[in-house]
């Protein structure tokens, strides 16, 4: 649900496309003249799939990967998909453009540094499979220029009539719910790795949530939906210390935040809170045991109970409810 005018939402955001070409380091297999006298024989799955041969040993491509899932963490951490390209919140644009720079000036050097090795990762491949030598002979490649990186960052305008604000109105729908879909895939790793089962926590199993936090603000512009988990999850990290490790009280409000982000659904279906302009009650979060019962003279810590997220949706207020907005509980330990 949209509650703002779409062509004013969307005024805040830019989309970005990028464009990564790598060379895959293979060649066509023409197997009626190549393989000819191979009979029944044919190069193994490693050497040769879908009608192409592999030229070099993987273990010299891995860079391409690394490029790959390094922009799309970029992309994941800045902005949203949508049909359109990434959206990308305009103060956020000058920080993506940084980024994507960088990644360009490592990529062109990974290029340099391969397309300069190459002659010898053709021979190391060819040493490595001496039966199918003759099939991994290759002419001259320019792989400088069979890789590029690029990218266009604009703004999105309406065409004019209705068709035009409809189009607008779903960038902003999708936006929403594909800024929703990412929060809480990101809120389930952060759980599963850094808050299940803890009693303590370093700063660095915080720093994921507080990324989470930039990116529910950063659009806030779309849906005040996103207003509400953002200021939720804004209003429990303001409590933790500047720097060591977070415990006790501090930790309990932060693991009842991040369960309640593990789910798109609880971020989109909050209507009451919206229609009242302020986030839901922390009270009635699902409620999360704060200790664990530890035999006398044990002599270990007590820890804070798993909670799956399974079990997050029983305490959902009824429609018709006004929540107020209050301060995170503050457990006794």
């Amino acid at each position: 649900m949209i509650h703002h005018d779409q062509e004013q939402d969307l005024a805040g955001i830019a989309v970005v496309i990028p464009k990564l070409r790598l060379w895959s380091a293979t060649r066509k297999l023409h197997i009626e003249s190549e393989l000819s006298n191979a009979k029944d024989v044919l190069p193994p799955h490693h050497l040769a799939t879908g009608g192409e041969i592999r030229l070099v040993s993987p273990d010299r491509l891995k860079w391409r990967a690394t490029a790959r899932k390094a922009l799309e963490r970029i992309l994941k951490q800045y902005g949203t998909r949508s049909a359109a390209g990434d959206i990308v919140p305009l103060d956020q644009v000058d920080a993506l453009k940084a980024e994507l720079k960088a990644l360009e000036q490592k990529i062109k050097a990974d290029i340099d540094d391969f397309a300069d090795n190459l002659e010898a990762y053709l021979r190391e491949w060819r040493v490595a499979n001496p039966e199918w030598a003759h099939l991994l002979q290759n002419g001259a490649v320019d792989v400088r220029k069979r890789c590029e990186f690029s990218w266009v960052i604009f703004r999105p305008a309406p065409i004019e009539g209705e068709d035009g604000q409809e189009t607008l109105a779903a960038m902003a729908r999708t936006a929403a719910q594909s800024v929703a879909t990412e929060v809480a895939q990101a809120a389930q790793e952060a759980w599963a790795k850094g808050l299940k089962g803890r009693d303590k926590i370093q700063p660095a199993s915080v720093n994921p949530i507080r990324r989470i936090a930039t990116k529910l603000r950063s659009f806030a512009m779309v849906d005040p939906i996103l207003s509400t988990a953002a200021s939720r999850i804004a209003g429990v990290l303001a409590q933790l210390p500047a720097t060591g490790p977070v415990s006790g009280a501090q930790l309990t409000a932060l693991q009842a935040a991040v369960l309640w982000l593990t789910s798109s659904d609880r971020i989109l279906d909050n209507e009451e809170a919206v229609e009242a302009e302020q986030p839901m009650q922390p009270s009635l979060m699902p409620s999360l045991p704060l200790t664990t019962p530890t035999r006398a003279g044990a002599g270990k810590p007590s820890k804070p109970a798993e909670a799956p997220p399974s079990d997050l949706a029983k305490n959902r207020p009824a429609r018709d409810r006004k929540v107020p907005w209050t301060a995170p509980p503050v457990a006794a330990f």
